[in-house]
């Protein structure tokens, strides 16, 4: 049985729901009719962020915006457009509508892109708002597997891959794409989606805040005008951050200077407040405005500790006790903290945020110490770094859990905050009947206003051992490892299933590529938005180093993959044939590196001849003839005639 899901905010999560209309008041029905349905846009640089009158308590999710007279169309089983409105100013379409024999809904504006979602999302009996975003038409559209830390070497659960689908100039996701605009390929053919849904984030996360004593500094924006503290400005984006998280999220919130305090129940009662206040006895909150009044806490200038405050607090609760931070910064510390509490937690995702505003100077743990332990744990990191300072810790913690390290100037720290929830949140999963033992690309097709754009997971059930990444504590291995996630270890993938295997490139090569992403001025495989948010904190002394390291990943892959060996007198081509099956497939149908021919059902006399000639000569097909050469140099003429013989009975698919 097919099962969908789609993205639907419930008016039950809702206390009060007021809509754009002035008329309205707390008491009329959240909703207007059977079809409710918002238009939104993410929310970009030239914007102020600011919702319009009458419309904050409306579900618009973080880091968007509704899009007011746009012309929604909908559409029947015969393609016909049978009715069209235009949206208010809160983005709003709704009314008691026939939506019999309806199937799709087209929303478009002049200067955006016409999307389409399906209508089912929008007819939901009066429970809650159907959800389509678009985007400027100027910018296009890109997949982004979920490779849960395992680059795209990705077996899903239960036969489902997940992706999400994003606008590239903003970063922020495309949200109401419906199946019919989706498509699944296995190789070459089309298959069957038997599962189809979009993800509200089942996640736990901890929300790991600097409060040492350096966030009392004042803060300028880019024009000079002062915009608070530190801790004022961390403030107003925590609040914010919990406002726009899933209410299927539980959030745990970890505080830090040189002593670390994740909030539960015992430490609100160590305050002594005013009032009664209860909170998480394992410190994952569900309730939003429990969450927000320990940011309430945060802060050391609130009502919490300061009566003429100009903060507005959660509840009106304080204490006599002191302020408990503002020493130095632990927060290596704090994020060995944050793995320990996620560590037994039973979410399908969990997430560590941790934002800082200076480099550690106390800490007992190193950052290799908490990457081996969110990797037992599984918890990735989205990092950020508030001020003019890069942090390289940072950018390794985050680049080696599968998160993303962010830089934020102190006035954009909201806007940072919201882009790791457009990371997490939001996500679709599709899913299909795999059978035992495949090997495969599996390629996601989606159609946005007459584009496809697409992803590649590199799908194998039975995934040879892996390279372990090199130990290496060189500068230049430390500035690849954000590159790992996408690259490989050893610089031997292709990334997004599109590029080719970067350790085969030269070092000038690659310092102009690098170089011209910083400028923003490339854009291979529509990622240049990407790349230029991965290098653009490099200085160019850092991006020469790092087009002098990657290189010489190469033979540190051949020697990494040398470990698989087999013996001299071994004459079986399968069992000859399991030291290439990490690069060119089970059933040689990989292009190896991303670059070479698929060699499954070659024939064996052109196979024998290359391995003869890498072997003894200087074959370099691909500029791979180190790596090959090193492959089959103990390899005798018996055993090279035994795999070739081997590699041509296989599928290549």
């Amino acid at each position: 049985m097919k099962m969908r899901t789609f993205l639907v905010y419930s008016a039950a999560a809702l206390i009060v729901l007021t809509g754009c209309d002035t008329t309205d008041t707390v008491d009329k029905a959240p909703t207007k009719g059977n079809v409710n349905g918002l238009v939104v846009v993410p929310v970009t640089a030239d914007d102020n962020g600011t919702l319009p009158a009458g419309c904050s308590t409306l579900p618009i999710p973080g880091g968007y915006l509704p899009l007011a007279d746009a012309n929604v169309t909908y559409i029947d089983t015969n393609g016909t457009a049978v009715l069209s409105q235009m949206t208010d100013d809160c983005g709003r379409f709704y009314g008691n509508i026939d939506t019999a024999g309806l199937t799709t809904v087209h929303v478009g504006k002049e200067g955006y892109h016409t999307m389409v979602s399906d209508m089912t999302s929008f007819d939901n009996g009066g429970i809650g708002w159907g959800i389509v975003s678009t985007a400027d038409v100027n910018n296009s559209f890109a997949v982004r597997i979920n490779t849960e830390g395992q680059s795209m070497s990705y077996v899903p659960k239960n036969g489902t891959f997940k992706y999400s689908v994003v606008d590239t100039k903003t970063g922020r996701a495309v949200l109401g794409i419906p199946e019919s605009q989706v498509s699944l390929y296995k190789n070459k053919d089309e298959v069957e989606i038997t599962d189809y849904l979009f993800n509200d984030l089942d996640a736990d996360i901890v929300l790991t805040l600097d409060a040492s004593g350096s966030m009392t500094a004042d803060l300028t924006d880019a024009n000079g005008t002062a915009i608070g503290t530190g801790f004022d400005v961390t403030y107003a984006a925590s609040k914010a951050f919990i406002d726009e998280l899933s209410g299927n999220a539980q959030l745990g919130i970890n505080i830090f200077d040189q002593q670390i305090t994740f909030i539960n129940n015992a430490f609100i009662g160590d305050l002594k407040l005013s009032g009664s206040f209860k909170y998480a006895a394992d410190g994952f909150e569900r309730d939003k405005k429990s969450s927000k009044f320990v940011i309430d806490i945060y802060h050391p200038n609130s009502h919490v500790y300061e009566a003429n405050s100009t903060l507005v607090p959660e509840y009106p609760y304080t204490t006599s006790e002191p302020y408990t931070w503002g020493g130095a910064t632990a927060y290596i510390d704090a994020a060995s903290t944050a793995v320990e509490k996620l560590s037994n937690r039973a979410a399908e995702q969990k997430i560590a945020v941790l934002m800082t505003d200076g480099g550690d100077n106390s800490s007992v743990k190193t950052i290799t110490d908490v990457i081996e332990e969110a990797r037992k744990a599984d918890v990735t990191f989205y990092t950020i770094s508030m001020g003019s300072f890069t942090d390289q810790n940072l950018e390794s913690l985050a680049a080696a859990t599968g998160g993303v390290y962010i830089k934020a100037d102190g006035s954009d720290i909201s806007d940072k905050f919201a882009d790791v929830l457009s990371e997490i949140q939001y996500f679709y999963e599709v899913g299909t009947v795999i059978e035992a033992n495949t090997t495969a690309y599996y390629r996601v097709d989606v159609v946005l206003d007459g584009e496809t754009v697409s992803g590649i997971i590199d799908y194998n059930s039975t995934i040879p051992p892996q390279p372990q990444p090199p130990v290496d504590d060189s500068e230049g291995a430390q500035l690849y490892a954000k590159c790992m996630p996408c690259h490989g270890a050893y610089g031997e993938q292709s990334a997004y299933g599109v590029t080719a295997a970067i350790n085969t490139m030269d070092s000038a090569t690659l310092k102009s590529l690098l170089s011209e992403y910083k400028a923003g001025t490339r854009d291979m495989y529509g990622y240049g938005d990407m790349m230029h948010m991965q290098v653009d904190t490099y200085s160019e002394d850092q991006i020469d180093t790092l087009s002098q390291y990657i290189p010489t990943l190469l033979t540190q892959y051949v020697e990494s993959i040398a470990d698989s060996e087999v013996s001299t007198t071994e004459l079986d081509g399968e069992t000859l044939y399991s030291k290439c099956s990490a690069c060119h497939g089970v059933n040689g149908e990989k292009a190896a590196l991303g670059i070479s021919a698929v060699i499954g059902g070659a024939e064996a006399g052109i196979i024998a001849a290359d391995l003869f000639e890498y072997r003894d000569s200087d074959l370099n097909k691909y500029g791979m003839g180190a790596l090959m050469k090193g492959q089959v140099a103990t390899y005798t003429d018996e055993q090279i005639e035994s795999v070739a013989e081997y590699i041509s009975t296989l599928s290549g698919e």
